[in-house]
């Protein structure tokens, strides 16, 4: 059974973890997965988090971890030295079984790999997408927002997901992340929902109107 583990780079936030990203990970992470100790290999950004002081990159390797470590160690030492990361250090991966289940926990790996592959595309041939919108790019255009929503959408046609399926995919994201905000926020977190009560109280008389 292949090892798992994670290396943390901290950096002096978002915009420093980008650099990270684009000047050495997608790089790395090419060159480790043509190697046959790697099997797997993705990294996540956490420098947007509010709560952190600084930024961070976690990398997240899954094959001959010691052989893969030796290989890449010298490049992270050069890493601080040239300034694109504050420090680095070799970390157990997380243990989620109790939120997720062994099962979903397994999954929840697997999912973050395939995350880093399919941005991959974000950070090269559609590197002018990387600044969308959350929800509308271009607010002065039209009636319908179109932004990064958009693209969550276009991703739940491919798995064919229904009107509802979305809705509940939607409705699960909101509900991690209000719980997440209200862990270090809650005041923050009501305001939150309390909009979202009224954006829903909005909607419902929106399409209440198209039935008259």
């Amino acid at each position: 059974m292949a090892d798992v583990t994670v290396v943390e780079f901290d950096t002096a936030g978002a915009a420093a973890d980008e650099r990270l990203v684009r000047e050495y990970l997608l790089d790395a992470r090419d060159r480790l997965l043509a190697t046959d100790a790697c099997e797997h290999c993705g990294f996540l950004r956490y420098g947007h988090d509010p709560s952190r002081p600084g930024g961070q990159v976690r990398l997240h390797l899954r094959g001959e971890t010691e052989l893969l470590v030796a290989a890449e160690r010298d490049r992270w030492d050069e890493l601080v030295e040239d300034g694109l990361a504050r420090s680095w250090e070799e970390v157990d991966p997380d243990d989620d079984t109790e939120t997720f289940g062994t099962r979903g926990d397994a999954l929840v790996e697997e999912l973050q790999f395939l995350a880093t592959a399919m941005a991959r595309p974000l950070y090269e041939e559609y590197d002018d997408l990387t600044a969308l919108a959350p929800v509308d790019s271009y607010p002065e255009s039209g009636p319908v927002p179109a932004g990064w929503w958009t693209l969550l959408h276009f991703l739940s046609n491919h798995r064919a997901l229904s009107a509802s399926e979305e809705i509940d995919v939607s409705l699960q994201m909101m509900r991690n992340r209000l719980l997440s905000l209200g862990a270090r926020d809650p005041t923050q977190a009501i305001r939150e929902i309390e909009q979202l009560q009224d954006d829903l109280d909005e909607l419902r008389a929106e399409i209440d109107a198209t039935r008259e």
